[in-house]
């Protein structure tokens, strides 16, 4: 069995860390919520990264849909833990894949607009404290500024075997 090298995958994984306002209750599956307020946030700082981010399959002709070239792993939060006192911290990982890499400043923008679009069915106020590089923890947003060095992709290697007719 020969093995060959055909492409590989690349990613930005990023954890981010929101700082909550004042209390809030939160659903107790969160990656629907940030992917909703996430995407509000995005299609009014950057047209375009929404389009590419969120709506990429509404182009597909009624064919399959194109995947979302992101993850979103939800916080810890999750589950029965459904209550974030003010000031405390909300973190949750996003990661962007492949071309999608490229519009990490302007997911660190809308990041910063979240606090307007709230979280939650009672749009609880959040505030973006940090975004890091969880592969290399580097920053790659704080405290207003946006540092381009942070948003350093990893590569995946994928692997093709020659030869392979199934699988058991």
């Amino acid at each position: 069995m020969k093995e060959q090298t055909s492409f590989d995958i690349r990613y930005l994984p990023l954890k981010i860390t929101l700082v909550s306002l004042k209390r809030a209750e939160l659903p107790p599956y969160l990656g629907s919520t940030l992917r909703g307020v996430i995407g509000q946030a995005l299609y009014s700082v950057d047209s375009k990264a929404y389009d590419f981010l969120y709506a990429n399959g509404k182009y597909s002709d009624d064919k399959q849909d194109i995947v979302k070239p992101y993850l979103i792993v939800p916080p810890e939060v999750c589950g029965t833990k459904r209550i974030v006192e003010q000031g405390e911290e909300l973190k949750f990982e996003f990661i962007l894949l492949g071309n999608a890499v490229k519009y990490a400043p302007s997911l660190s923008r809308a990041l910063q607009d979240i606090r307007r679009f709230g979280l939650g069915a009672q749009r609880s106020p959040f505030c973006l404290l940090k975004i890091i590089n969880s592969q290399e923890q580097r920053i790659l947003w704080r405290k207003e500024k946006y540092y381009a060095a942070g948003a350093n992709v990893v590569s995946l290697p994928y692997h093709r075997l020659v030869d392979v007719t199934g699988v058991i």
